[in-house]
């Protein structure tokens, strides 16, 4: 919870989010809280503030127009997996690679387009523009658009010095007097013990005789907080600030020497409390760049120690903030902050930076890094490499973001929107405008907000901001790029807002090429499968998640200076280095995936420009779909597959007919049936008085979504293809996974032994022919651990790789360093691992091979056993689907195909998500492409019988498919996160208006296993849950409602419409796998207490549940 300090760092108020409908009163809220920002949405308010007391907030929760009021929670930025670091330097090479193998080096060679004059806003922890690889995105005027959103980057010249009182007119008589300065708890004074001295050349600058000088508390996670002094010049009009230098040679000797200066670099000459040896730095230099404050002292042209850069800066963290400021400015006149001692003309300075966390940094790298510098990368050449992002033409927008409340304030910003308080609406500055928005952070609750995701408030405004027109007539969208998180394997761990339907959700795949650097592999490693932490779809609604994915585990990345980066520390050093080129950083999870997205997607977009296309977010997420290369998963697993710049930008110049034979071929497929489908289930939310407030019906998607659908019945989209091929033949044809082969055993393992298990071997010995597994389009190997034993005993899992061996001296035997060829691997603290690939036949050269390495039973030093269930899919007709061919036409100068497809729900489906794809080919004899269209829709059961209950389970399932409707795989990770596990998601739909409830009772096979249940209502509102006690770091203590392996619940009748069921596997059994979960179902139009009950368990222990559940809502 958000906590607003006061001076000295006493707590004054907490901040809440405030959602009000469209006809609240703004004087009633300011009556019981701070008003700090609002953001009108058309159908509701979002208001930040903060209250003082807990009666101020009850009396705004009594007010009429107001909805719901949550707390300014905090945004959760992963970090790279435990398991990256576990694996050593063997894991990737640089992000050079990550841009060739997806297409953007070849798409700058071919097109000459990288992304130049787009703009990349990075929503994160701050970006230190002191890394000389990120360029700064200005506005038309040439000032920085970045922006800190909560005011703790704010340094006040409390000190004014008369240069009659300058000694000599080279110090600064500052010794015993005392200033003021803000850090994240509060003001504080500070008394110099010093003076300070400046230069001739700065002594003649003050256009008045009057010199500011200040304090700057400087802090990030990596060298900790500093004192900082700066001085402030008017050079141009008399007290008019407008020149700043800060002492960072100082602050750099300082910083060696509490980091025990590891590489023997420091000198005592830098410690010189003085400005005269520093850079100025001016508000507004888009030559020089002289707003970013930081310090090269080896002269290679990498700053070796940095404050960030001078930034805009909206304070709203104090009880009182100054509002908006630039990066050299004064305080706010207008509202002067009510706190003691802080005078409303004193000078500031607005910084942003790496604050808490080098990540945004790395995301800004991997997206837009300019490749021009040098870094510290052992193993290859000169252990030096140079390291682009994915568009190096692109410019960076900063906001730094750590609770809810800045997010509203940074998107709102980087789009252009300010809001007039007027017109009550939205004004548009163009020239403020991002691009593409990136967001390597989420949410991981799944009942955070009480709201489920894709419904969330921020997966609704991420849908709102991407539609053109909607906030201003001439506001034209932004693209954004969301991470999906990294807490897979399991089905539906989408975090929020990445159930966004219109961003750009990402998921990870690998890039595991080797080093000769420790581990010494020496074949080169894989790429291009899907790592087992990306978290999957569905959404609770069924529509297919991740969109795309990208590479993500793993690559180098260039860093902020301050932090130490991952190779210096595999060597052996620790803190603070004070060499800016050796900070080069270990980067990856859906973190580094989703700003490589956003830099193709700036790739794309200077292409549209550069070809005079007009175009839309949604088209650009299109083109990037539509030209992904399949990696052979399902789509709830891979979207629409990998990106592909080269053909992405090879289509848009198609578009103009400027493609080029020969390079490559692209094609790409949308509908805007899915948007329809998705506005009629999110309608109730987008309404203001009845009147559907979204009214864009042409909104084009990749893929094809048919909604919420019962048994039996059918609905038609329209799907369109398109090609720059002349005389092209087009097939399109319904496809899904299907099971072919299934293989299970248990392994008995030696204390510290390593086992390999010959994949083709395994299956000659059970009597399958080979030839299913290299005609496989994917591959599952899970090896489960016993679930007491790594809950209860502490067993350690083990590691499991998927590798490619190539026997290369023909002698058997296997050798890990010599002849292993990676595909694949998992290591995370949870009994049940997974490893797969796909494309089985171009995946594999050598004998595809398991590897359990050191299952070590670590609490008695014994042997133990493990499972091993082993599966191959290979797609196979849909008869879901049924698709006519339609009209033919031209559409963004590219010839259309129209296709009538039908979605024909069978009788028997039961309730859950299911997915597909359409394989779409084009050729023309000469050229050819293909593109994996991902396909979902939902089922809904009707309830249509009150009283009689309803029964689902596996033994109703007719199809074998990777996403098994009653079968789980627990998939925990207790070094994770909340999101972690394995979800599925069931609509009932109830309609009976005498309806009392509805008893939802869900039981699993594991003894060691633990699901807990959420219910809610009508695909939005958590209604009800089991008892669900999260400890943290992924973990979920076992707590039933009834028996060890059974939830009962009553859901209190909420109206007609959708019921879902959620359960979410958080405890596994591992020697059960998969889980059978049986659903059972019935809604009551009479008092349940009054009905004699049948259960499989005790009445007492059932009745109590009910009775619980109907009194409290909740069991």
């Amino acid at each position: 919870m958000r906590v607003y300090r006061g001076f000295n760092g006493e707590p004054e108020s907490i901040g809440i989010i405030i959602v009000t409908d469209s006809s609240a009163r703004l004087a009633e809220i300011s009556r019981y809280a701070t008003i700090k920002s609002i953001y009108p949405l058309g159908f509701a308010n979002i208001i930040i503030g903060a209250v003082s007391s807990q009666m101020a907030l009850m009396h705004l929760a009594a007010l009429p127009n107001v909805v719901e009021i949550m707390g300014d929670i905090q945004l959760e930025y992963p970090e790279i997996p435990e398991f990256a670091y576990n694996l050593g330097s063997q894991v990737g090479l640089t992000q050079f690679n990550a841009t060739y193998i997806q297409g953007a080096w070849n798409a700058s060679n071919e097109f000459n387009v990288n992304g130049s004059g787009v703009k990349i806003a990075v929503i994160d922890t701050g970006v230190d523009f002191g890394n000389p690889e990120v360029r700064q995105a200005r506005d038309a005027d040439g000032y920085p658009l970045s922006i800190n959103l909560d005011g703790i980057g704010i340094g006040f010249a409390t000190l004014e010095v008369n240069k009659s009182d300058i000694i000599n007119e080279t110090i600064l008589p500052v010794a015993g007097e005392t200033v003021y300065y803000f850090t994240p708890v509060g003001y504080y004074s500070y008394t110099f013990d010093y003076n300070l001295t400046i230069s001739s050349a700065q002594y003649s600058a003050s256009k008045s005789g009057l010199f500011r000088v200040g304090v700057f508390f400087y802090f990030d996670a990596s060298i900790g907080s500093y004192i900082v002094p700066f001085l402030m010049i008017d050079t141009a009009t008399e007290k008019v600030y407008d020149t700043v230098y800060f002492d960072l040679s100082s602050f750099y000797f300082e910083a060696l020497n509490e980091s025990g200066d590891p590489l023997g670099i420091n000198n005592s000459t830098y410690y010189d409390h003085s400005f005269a040896d520093e850079a100025p730095h001016v508000w507004g230099d888009p030559t020089g760049n002289s707003e970013v404050i930081a310090r090269d002292f080896d002269g290679d042209g990498i700053p070796d120690i940095s404050m960030g850069a001078l930034a805009w800066c909206l304070d709203s963290y104090r009880s009182t903030g100054l509002g908006l400021i630039p990066g050299i400015g004064a305080v706010d006149n207008v509202t002067p902050p009510a706190l003691l001692g802080v005078n409303d003309s004193w000078p500031v300075v607005a910084l942003q930076w790496a604050r808490d966390h080098n990540h945004g940094t790395n995301v800004a790298g991997t997206a837009a890094g300019m490749g021009k510098y040098t870094w510290y990368v052992p193993g290859l050449e000169n252990n030096a490499s140079k390291i682009p992002g994915m568009a190096p033409g692109a410019s960076v927008i900063a906001a730094n973001a750590w609770y809810f409340g800045d997010l509203m304030g940074a998107w709102f910003w980087v789009a252009g929107l300010q809001y007039n308080s007027t017109t009550k609406w939205y004004d548009y500055n163009a020239s403020r405008h991002a691009d593409i928005c990136s967001n390597s952070w989420g949410i991981s609750s799944f009942i955070a907000g009480s709201v489920a995701p894709g419904f969330y408030l921020e997966d609704i405004l991420a849908d709102l901001l991407s539609l053109p027109g909607y906030f201003n007539d001439s506001y034209p969208g932004m693209v954004f790029t969301i991470a999906t998180g990294n807490g897979g394997f399991g089905y539906g761990t989408i975090t929020k807002p990445a159930g966004s339907s219109l961003a750009i959700s990402v998921g990870a795949v690998t890039l595991w090429y080797y080093w000769n650097y420790s581990r010494g592999m020496k074949l080169p490693q894989g790429t291009n499968q899907m790592i087992p932490w990306s978290n999957r779809g569905p959404t609770p609604i069924g529509e297919v998640k991740p969109d795309v994915v990208a590479i993500g585990a793993y690559a180098a990345d260039s860093n902020s200076p301050n932090y130490p980066g991952t190779f210096a520390y595999w060597d052996g050093y620790v803190g603070f280095l004070g060499r800016g080129n050796m900070t080069t950083d270990l980067f990856g999870g859906t973190s580094q995936a989703t700003p490589m997205v956003a830099g193709a997607a700036a790739v794309v977009i200077e292409a549209l420009k550069k070809n005079g296309i007009s175009y839309t977010p949604a088209l650009v997420k299109a083109i990037l779909m539509g030209t992904a290369d399949d990696l052979g998963y399902d789509p709830f697993v891979q979207g629409a597959g990998r990106i592909n710049v080269l053909k992405a930008v090879q289509l848009v110049f198609g578009m103009a007919n400027k493609d080029k034979t020969g390079v490559t071929d692209s094609i790409m497929a949308y509908t805007v049936d899915s948007w329809n489908a998705i506005l009629k289930l999110k309608n109730s939310t987008y309404l203001e008085d009845g009147e559907a407030l979204v009214n864009n019906t042409d909104i084009l998607f990749g893929s094809l979504y048919g909604g919420i659908l019962e048994p039996g019945s059918s609905t038609t989209a329209t799907v369109s293809v398109l090609t720059y091929m002349s005389g092209a033949t087009v097939t399109v044809t319904p496809m899904h996974l299907e099971l072919t082969d299934e293989i299970e055993f248990y392994y008995y393992s030696r204390f510290g032994e390593d086992v390999y298990f010959n994949i083709t071997k395994l299956l000659e010995e059970r009597g399958i022919n080979t030839n299913d597994l290299w005609q496989a389009d994917l591959l599952k190997a899970y090896v489960a651990i016993d679930g007491y034993d790594f809950a209860m005993n502490g067993m350690n899992p083990p590691y499991v790789y998927l590798v490619d061996w190539h026997d290369e001296n023909g002698d058997g035997v296997y050798n890990h360093t010599e002849e292993m060829h990676r595909i694949n691997a998992d290591f995370r603290y949870g009994p049940v691992l997974l490893v797969t690939a796909g494309h089985v036949a171009t995946t594999f050269t050598g004998t595809p091979t398991l590897v359990v390495r050191n299952p070590l039973y670590a609490a008695y030093g014994i042997s133990y056993a493990f499972k091993v269930v082993l599966r191959l899919y290979k797609r196979a007709s849909w008869s879901d689907l049924t698709v006519a061919a339609g009209a033919t036409g031209t559409k963004f100068g590219l010839n259309e195909f129209n296709y009538s497809v039908t979605i024909n729900v069978p009788g028997s489906a039961m309730p859950g998500a299911y997915e597909g794809v359409l394989k779409i080919t084009v050729t023309n004899g000469t050229n050819s492409a293909e593109y994996y269209m991902p396909v979902s829709y939902a089922v809904a059961y009707k309830l249509a019988t009150a009283g009689k209950l309803y029964t689902f389970s596996s033994t109703n399932m007719t199809q074998k498919v990777p996403y098994t409707l009653f079968q789980t795989y627990g998939a925990l990770d207790w070094s994770w996160r909340w999101e972690a596990g394995d979800y599925r998601f069931y609509p009932l739909l109830v309609e009976d208006n005498n309806t009392k409830g509805l008893v939802i009772d869900v039981s699993w096979a594991g003894e060691y296993s633990q699901v807990d249940v959420i219910v809610i209502y009508n695909s939005s509102d958590v209604v009800v849950t089991s008892p669900i006690e999260y400890i943290g770091w992924g973990i979920f203590d076992y707590s039933t409602t009834t028996g060890d392996t059974e939830q009962v619940l009553f859901v209190p009748w909420q109206g007609p419409g959708l019921y879902t069921v959620v359960i979410h596997h958080t405890e596994a059994d591992g020697m059960t796998l998969p889980e059978e979960i049986t659903l059972k179902a019935v809604y009551l139009t009479e008092d349940p207490l009054n009905i004699n009950w049948q259960t499989s368990v005790p009445a007492s222990v059932f009745d109590q549940g009910v009775i619980s559940g109907w009194m409290n809502g909740t069991v």
